[in-house]
């Protein structure tokens, strides 16, 4: 047991903030973070933009991974004759923020004059679950890649 509790704490705080510390300049250093700021912070100094924040974000926008596709969603709806019908949603990550591309509905896949109700809605829930086993097949996909898209719907 410590004569100093009150000491014995801060030593613990004290190294866990020096872990904190590697850690951190390790992950920047591996990013290469000094070496991006250095060269941003350079050419402004060279070209004096008249907008710093607007010049640093086209600068590091750049940088930014390519957009990947994060989930693909079906949901039921209704279409304009009030059937049952789907929409398809693809959403992407883009510089880190997840962001709904492209939506579409369709209900001209299914049989126009379905004999009843019934064969409908279950149309739509094979669908959606068709949907549903996409998402998993498309999730990292560049979405500009449309042959290889093309390629796993096949």
């Amino acid at each position: 047991m410590s004569l100093f509790p009150a000491h014995s704490s801060l030593c613990k705080n004290e190294e866990e903030l020096e872990e904190l510390r590697r850690s951190a300049a390790d992950f920047y250093r591996v990013n290469r973070v000094p070496e991006q700021l250095e060269r941003v912070l350079n050419e402004m100094c060279s070209r004096r933009p008249s907008d710093l924040h607007g010049y640093m974000a086209e600068f590091f926008s750049a940088l930014s991974s390519p957009a990947r596709i994060s989930r693909v969603q079906g949901l039921e709806v209704l279409d304009s004759r009030g059937q049952p019908s789907v929409q398809a949603q693809v959403y992407c990550i883009i510089r880190n923020h997840e962001k709904l591309v492209s939506s579409a509905s369709v209900s001209s896949l299914f049989q126009p004059k379905a004999s009843n109700g019934k064969d409908r809605a279950e149309q739509v829930s094979n669908a959606l679950q068709w949907i549903q086993d996409l998402n998993q097949q498309l999730q990292d996909l560049s979405p500009e890649d449309q042959s290889q898209v093309d390629h796993m719907l096949r």
